[in-house]
């Protein structure tokens, strides 16, 4: 089982008025006080579904969480792994945000805070999670990007092979952008649909079917567990 979800509302994105009051960096904002219950909301969500049916013949020992190293996933995913007593974070650089000019003057990656910033804030953001990056070996993303889409495609094919080779019972949580998340829609059914943005913590639930070998979407975007977090 594949799982996409987007981070939390971040803190830029408050109004200009109490935005000014905080403290954060502009190309990589952490989450906004809003964007932690959503991610608490997701985590509790995700909690409970694990233990549902709908995991039936799944190992639920065998449940990874992978991140965008962008603070805003790394600490959404830090929120749910809380949730699922889950200790470590892998950082996949490949799901990272797009890298477009419209966005940025220069590549963000290696200033990024989980490589410079203050300890302190880390500890706070990852709620004492460990992180280490991924072993896989993708090309760094590129500045600028024209477009994601198929940076995203190499690593869910990459990582839906580790779930195959673990005969598709282990589940890969994998937070990370809008992008990502609307993207996986296209990437599994082979289409290039013109869908809607994904609201903030919304999830892909992707699953291998064991007679057909072939991977099926069982939610688009799913944002319902987070409708009380509103």
């Amino acid at each position: 089982m594949f799982l996409a979800v987007r981070h939390g509302h971040r803190i830029d994105h408050l109004p200009e008025e109490e935005k000014e009051r905080e403290d954060y960096l502009h190309y990589d904002p952490h989450l906004s006080p809003q964007g932690k219950e959503e991610a608490i909301a997701t985590g509790k969500h995700l909690k409970e579904f694990l233990s549902s049916d709908a995991t039936e013949g799944l190992d639920l020992s065998q449940v990874k969480i992978i991140t965008s190293p962008f603070i805003r996933c790394v600490e959404t995913a830090s929120l749910i792994a809380e949730q699922l007593n889950i200790t470590t974070l892998t950082l996949e650089e490949n799901i990272c945000e797009w890298l477009g000019n419209t966005i940025y003057d220069q590549t963000p990656l290696p200033d990024l805070a989980v490589k410079t910033g203050d300890p302190e804030d880390l500890t706070r953001w990852t709620r004492g999670r460990t992180l280490q990056w991924s072993e896989k070996k993708f090309q760094t993303p590129q500045f600028p990007e024209i477009g994601c889409f198929d940076r995203l495609k190499d690593t869910f094919d990459d990582y839906q092979q580790d779930i195959r080779d673990q005969g598709g019972k282990n589940i890969i949580i994998a937070v990370g952008h809008g992008y990502f998340v609307r993207s996986l829609i296209n990437i599994v059914t082979g289409r290039h649909d013109r869908l809607p943005y994904p609201k903030y913590c919304a999830v892909d639930e992707v699953v291998l079917d064991q007679k057909s070998g072939q991977w099926e979407i069982v939610r688009k975007m799913d944002c319902r567990h987070t409708q009380d977090s509103d």
